[in-house]
């Protein structure tokens, strides 16, 4: 797996509501349960609502949740023991996530982050007759940082 994947936030100081927009892609090649051949692609795009709870401390805590959409596509893909030829597709789905996680303030503006996400997608892809299931689960841990814009 390829896994790509940009965030973009707008955050303040302040204890109010966060939001931040993800824009992830996955692909995958053979071996993939039941192929022997071609790959299996996800692209996902997700907007989150981020809460920071208050602690008066340079920790703070915060939750949110994401909705989104997963585009996911197969190419060349071959059942395994199947003498019918490959399968081609894609197809739009629901994509979701929860996320917990905890920054610390090193200036006013800038904070390092460590949250974990549960991220989930659930998709249909129709190629030959044949019905794809592409459910994909993740559970993500992640480090990053934080930079305050406003007041």
């Amino acid at each position: 797996m390829e896994p790509r994947s940009a965030s973009f936030a707008n955050t303040s100081n302040s204890n109010e509501p966060r939001t931040n927009e993800s824009y992830q892609r996955r692909r995958a090649s053979a071996p993939i349960s039941g192929l022997n051949a071609g790959a299996c692609g996800a692209k996902c795009f997700r907007v989150n609502g981020l809460y920071d709870i208050n602690t008066g401390t340079q920790f703070t805590p915060y939750v949110g949740a994401g909705v989104g959409f997963v585009n996911a596509s197969l190419s060349g893909a071959r059942l395994a023991g199947s003498p019918i030829g490959t399968y081609n597709g894609s197809d739009t789905g629901f994509a979701y996530q929860a996320i917990a996680g905890v920054s610390y303030a090193v200036t006013p503006r800038l904070s390092l982050t460590v949250d974990y996400r549960y991220v989930a997608t659930d998709a249909t892809v129709k190629s030959g007759g044949t019905r794809w299931d592409v459910e994909n689960a993740n559970h993500i841990f992640t480090t990053g940082f934080r930079w305050a814009f406003g007041n």
